[in-house]
C-alpha cells in the first residue's frame, strides 16, 4: 500500500456547495447492461454521486448496473471514473458524497474531508482488489520475464529496447524483438501511479528513489489518461508497456509479464493475490478500515503488486437522504451474490473476514 507524506499545513474549512449534475465517466471494461432478472429490492430514494478511482471503474459501473435493475429506477447513482486524485479532490469539496481512492488519503485531505463532513470523520472502506499488471505488447512473447530493476529501469528509459541483455537474460529460449520500449504512463493524478512507484522504491530502491514515489508519474515515456487510456494506448502501440489494474489488461487481451522476485518468478492469478492479501494489515482505527499490504511480501508466491480500491466516506454529516442511499448501494456492493459476480468478472473479493468488517463500518454510518 502507498504510504503518502502528511502535510502539517492546516487548511480552512471551505466546502463548495455539492452540483447535483450528470458527469460523463470513461467507460470500464466489459459494462454489463442492467439484469432484468435480478431480484428486487426496497430501495431509498433520491441521488448519489461518487468519483474517482478508474481502476474500480468496472466494480463501480457493474455494481450500479446491477442495484439500479434492483431497485427498478426508484433512485439513481452515478460514477464519475477520473482517477483517485480528482475524485478525493472532488469529494473534499463537496461535489460527490464518496470519493474512490487507490490509496490512502493524506494528512491535508484527511483534514478537508473532515470540514467537507461537517466535523466528523471521513472513513475509507475497501469495496475489492485491483492487482497491478504489467501489461504489454511485444509480438510473439506472452511469457515475459522481468525484475524490479529490470522495470525500474524500463520505466525510467534507461533500458529502451526489448532486446536488451538484461530482458535476454531472464527470458532464455525466447525471441525478443529489436524493437523499442514504448512506456505509457498514467498522465493524470492516479492512485494506481502512487501504489505502482511504491512497489519500484520498496524493490529496487537503487534504480527508483523515493522522490519518484507519487501519484504524478516521474518517469520517462508518453502519458495517456486513466486506466483504459494507457491500456487502449498499448494495444495500439507495438512495444509498448504500461502498469495498469489487471481487469483493464485483460479486456484488451493483453498479455502481462511474471515478476522475478529474487525467489523464483511470480505470476498474476487469483492464487498468487490471495496469498498477497493474506499478509494485509489493518492501520485505520475501528471502522475507518485502512489496510496496509507489503510492497514485497514475505511469501515467495505472493504477488507484490496488489492494490486495494477504497470507498471514502463521511462517517457523519453527509445528511439523511445521501446517507440513505449510500448505505444501501456500499451494502448492496458487499452482499456475497454481489461479489460472487464481481469475482466471476476476474475482480479479486476482499476476504471474508475483512468484509464482514466492512459490513459492521457502513453499519455505523450516520446522517
Amino acid at each position: 500500500m502507498a504510504l503518502t507524506i502528511r502535510s502539517r499545513r492546516m487548511v480552512s474549512c471551505v466546502v463548495t456547495g455539492f452540483v447535483g449534475v450528470m458527469l460523463a465517466g470513461c467507460a470500464g471494461p466489459s459494462l454489463p447492461s442492467p439484469v432484468e432478472q435480478t431480484p428486487p429490492r426496497e430501495c431509498p430514494p433520491g441521488y448519489l454521486m461518487g468519483a474517482g478511482s478508474t481502476a474500480q471503474q468496472g466494480v463501480i459501473d457493474s455494481s450500479i448496473a446491477t442495484y439500479g435493475a434492483a431497485c427498478r429506477g426508484s433512485n439513481t447513482v452515478e460514477y464519475d471514473g477520473k482517477g483517485s486524485g480528482d475524485g478525493v479532490t472532488d469529494f473534499v469539496n463537496g461535489l460527490t458524497h464518496f470519493a474512490g481512492t487507490d490509496t490512502v488519503m493524506d494528512a491535508e485531505a484527511i483534514e478537508r474531508a473532515r470540514c467537507r463532513c461537517n466535523g466528523n470523520e471521513a472513513w475509507h472502506l475497501p469495496m475489492v482488489v485491483g492487482p497491478i499488471a504489467l501489461a504489454h505488447n511485444v509480438e510473439g512473447v506472452e511469457d515475459l520475464v522481468l525484475t524490479p530493476e529490470v522495470v525500474a529501469e524500463i520505466f525510467t528509459g534507461e533500458i529502451s529496447r526489448w532486446d536488451d541483455a538484461q530482458i535476454i537474460a531472464l527470458n532464455p529460449g525466447v525471441n525478443l524483438p529489436s524493437q523499442p520500449i514504448t512506456v505509457i504512463h498514467r498522465s493524470d493524478a492516479s492512485g494506481t501511479t502512487e501504489n505502482f512507484t511504491t512497489w519500484l522504491n520498496a524493490a529496487a530502491s537503487d534504480q527508483w528513489a523515493s522522490d519518484k514515489v507519487s501519484k504524478n508519474w516521474k518517469g520517462s515515456g508518453e502519458g495517456a489518461a486513466k486506466s483504459d487510456g494507457v491500456a487502449t494506448r498499448v494495444q495500439e502501440t507495438p512495444g509498448a508497456i504500461t502498469y495498469v489494474e489487471s481487469s483493464y489488461a485483460d479486456d484488451h487481451k493483453l498479455p502481462t509479464a511474471g515478476i522475478e522476485t529474487g525467489r523464483g518468478v511470480v505470476r498474476l492469478d487469483d492464487a498468487s493475490v490471495a496469498k498477497t492479501l493474506a499478509g494485509a494489515r489493518r492501520t485505520g482505527q475501528g471502522p475507518d478500515m485502512r489496510l496496509e499490504i507489503d510492497a514485497v511480501p514475505d511469501d515467495p508466491e505472493a504477488y507484490p503488486l496488489v492494490q486495494v480500491t477504497y470507498e471514502v466516506v463521511c462517517s457523519a454529516g453527509l445528511g439523511p437522504e445521501q446517507t440513505e442511499i449510500l448505505k444501501d448501494f456500499l451494502g448492496f456492493m458487499a452482499e456475497q451474490q454481489t461479489r460472487d459476480e464481481l469475482a466471476a468478472r476476474g475482480y479479486v473479493p476482499l476476504p471474508e473476514e475483512l468484509n464482514s468488517e466492512v459490513r459492521e463500518s457502513i453499519g455505523q454510518i450516520r446522517p
